[in-house]
């Protein structure tokens, strides 16, 4: 009679365990499509609150996987992680629910990286787990790549590139690092670490803050040209133009005159004199000119004089494209405004006389 009453309340538990599971998953289901997933939300917290429960009741499979999940969707990734793991101890994960792991593993060692007080080490054993769940997760294989450039380990930071460039050739960043990378080694941990975080800050638009860290990496080693040219690159885009000059004169020091140093220096040159607004303008008019959209030319000469008055090429510029459009009172007036900032311009003071001839 006593193993019949044992037996008849297991089984009523079972059963009671089985119903609570099933109204669970159903409010479940309804807060996935009705309720922000956060912990804080009131839905969410009762759905928290009774999974425990029902854990330390019954932990089947089932409820596992339910209370991995939504601790994974609410994004509470050390509850997630712990979840995940009781679940694994008893049911195979399937590859979505890999997945799922490997995403709280993630964001546990992007938080371990990047809080006020960077734990790399402990950033680098989340990411490296995250990476024996699902080999191929994308997210853990970059910040592996990036927790061991931080720590100054080049060599695991160049295969750990490699690798992310194998599940996406076309990362541009994983590119720059793999090529970059033993330049990189012999400035150091502090200056690779500056320069790391002010490329992922560049790349997020993040350009004020990447402009510091690039400077940083300058002061830290002076004849470090990837430094220099983020720097520079940064400060053109921000529209500091003086910034962006020093940039490419240092850069142009330590590489030599290249095309490209030598064109991005004349370039911030003229915008420190007239303005990067003007010589932008003038830019995309000389552009306009060449592919003979003559009319939008002239309305970008126009523009960058009136934005720089003193700008004596655009103005020299300007005269040209009216005279080839045959605008030779417009081409008059242009090339006289060069011819004053400029009396040493021959072509626009012969120009200037045939437009006169023609008006």
């Amino acid at each position: 009679m006593k193993k019949w009453l044992i037996a008849s309340a297991l089984l009523f538990g079972q059963g009671f365990a089985q119903q609570n599971l099933a109204e669970l998953q159903t409010e479940y289901q309804n807060a996935l499509k009705t309720a922000p997933k956060t912990t804080g939300n009131s839905t969410w917290k009762s759905l928290m609150d009774r999974v425990e429960e029902l854990k330390n009741q019954s932990p089947t499979p089932e409820v596992l996987q339910l209370r991995a999940n939504i601790y994974s969707d609410v994004k509470w990734w050390i509850r997630a992680k712990t979840a995940w793991e009781d679940y694994q101890k008893v049911s195979a994960l399937s590859a979505d629910q890999k997945q799922r792991y490997s995403e709280a593993l993630h964001n546990l060692a992007f938080t371990a990286a990047h809080r006020s007080e960077p734990d790399l080490q402990e950033a680098l054993q989340y990411a490296q787990k995250a990476i024996e769940v699902t080999p191929d997760y994308y997210p853990a294989r970059y910040l592996l790549a990036e927790t061991y450039q931080d720590l100054g380990d080049y060599n695991n930071a160049k295969n750990a590139w490699k690798q992310v460039l194998e599940l996406n050739p076309k990362d541009s960043k994983a590119q720059y690092f793999v090529n970059v990378e033993d330049r990189l080694a012999k400035y150091g941990k502090d200056l690779n670490q500056a320069f790391t975080r002010g490329y992922a800050a560049y790349a997020e638009n993040q350009k004020g803050e990447a402009l510091n860290l690039f400077k940083k990496t300058t002061e830290l080693a002076p004849d470090f040209s990837e430094g220099w040219r983020y720097f520079a690159r940064t400060a053109f885009e921000l529209g500091d133009a003086k910034a962006a000059m020093e940039g490419y004169q240092k850069l142009t020091e330590i590489e030599g005159q290249t095309p490209e140093n030598t064109f991005w220096l004349n370039y911030a040159t003229e915008a420190s004199q007239f303005g990067m607004d003007a010589v932008k303008a003038y830019r995309s008019g000389y552009t306009a000119y060449q592919n003979k959209n003559f009319k939008d030319a002239e309305n970008l000469f126009k523009q960058a004089t009136s934005l720089s008055p003193s700008y004596q090429k655009a103005w020299a510029w300007l005269g040209r494209v009216r005279y080839e459009q045959k605008n030779y009172s417009g081409a008059v007036q242009a090339y006289m405004q060069a011819v004053t900032l400029d009396p040493d311009d021959e072509s626009s003071e012969y120009y200037l006389k045939l437009a006169k001839n023609r008006k």
